[in-house]
């Protein structure tokens, strides 16, 4: 069995990348933390050209300080640049807190039995 799961309050983020086979991989998940022009669908190389219609009232702006910090998670590496996303490994969880402070951590194998 597999599981590729994210969830979020608006403030944190959890997700988590899972195959319980050591032999297979899970379904890919990929996550993203630099902010970049190319976030943006008018960013060079984008299949439409530089001259598609927008699609939001987005602002435009290549200054990272005006994207602030972020984490995206995706199936996908979603921009141009495939380099700027992470392949998370196998079985880890990564988390995110409302301070923006990311933590990777493996997750156990077997779980443990509690008494309910």
């Amino acid at each position: 069995s597999s599981l590729n799961l994210c969830t979020t309050d608006g403030d944190q983020l959890v997700a988590l990348r899972f195959r319980n086979q050591p032999i297979e991989h899970p379904p890919t998940l990929y996550y993203f933390t630099r902010a970049r022009l190319n976030l943006n669908w008018r960013y060079p190389g984008h299949p439409d050209g530089p001259t598609a219609e927008p699609r939001s009232s987005v602002k435009v702006t290549d200054k990272v300080k005006e994207h602030g910090a972020h984490v995206i998670v995706a199936s996908q590496s979603k921009t141009f640049d495939e380099k700027d996303w992470r392949l998370m490994d196998n079985n880890p969880a990564i988390s995110v807190d409302e301070d923006m402070k990311g933590t990777l951590e493996r997750l156990h194998e077997k779980a443990e039995t509690v008494e309910v």
